[in-house]
């Protein structure tokens, strides 16, 4: 499986921009390669819809889905999901330019990033891009020495 991933699914995937997945494919993750089959009693610890992976290699193996019908509609998903994607990159990045044009004072932009990072779902992500961004603002402003 990791084979036919890496060499067929994945880049395709890439290659339309439908979803962000590291060059090995998706089957490179240890979850993914216990020896024992995908079932309803699969005990591998996987993030994400687990129960949804495994009701759809059911319902492929019992012939209830048919592959086909099954691939093309989980890419039509993929597709809708993708453009939603772009369309709120588009009007983050509006809503950006239309809060900076108004001038922030620091004390602002840095309230804005706590508010931010304090009322994510993901905190502990969240706080991972702020340090990074801040880290890029200060490294293009010359405030980092050596890098």
């Amino acid at each position: 499986m990791r084979t036919l991933d890496k060499s067929h699914i994945t880049p395709v995937l890439r290659e339309y921009d439908l979803l962000r997945l590291n060059a090995d494919g998706f089957m490179m993750t240890r979850s993914l390669a216990e020896n024992y089959p995908y079932s309803k009693l699969y005990k591998a610890a996987l993030r994400g819809g687990k129960s949804e992976w495994l009701d759809i290699v059911e319902d492929l193996e019992s012939g209830e889905l048919e592959p086909l019908a099954g691939l093309t509609h989980l890419i039509a998903l993929l597709i809708n999901r993708s453009n939603t994607f772009i369309e709120l990159s588009d009007d983050c990045i509006i809503k950006t330019d239309t809060y900076l044009r108004s001038n922030p004072s620091p004390e602002a932009i840095l309230s804005l990033i706590n508010d931010f990072v304090d009322n994510s779902e993901y905190s502990a992500r969240a706080f991972e891009i702020a340090i990074h961004a801040a880290y890029q603002a200060m490294d293009e402003m010359e405030y980092i020495e050596g890098v």
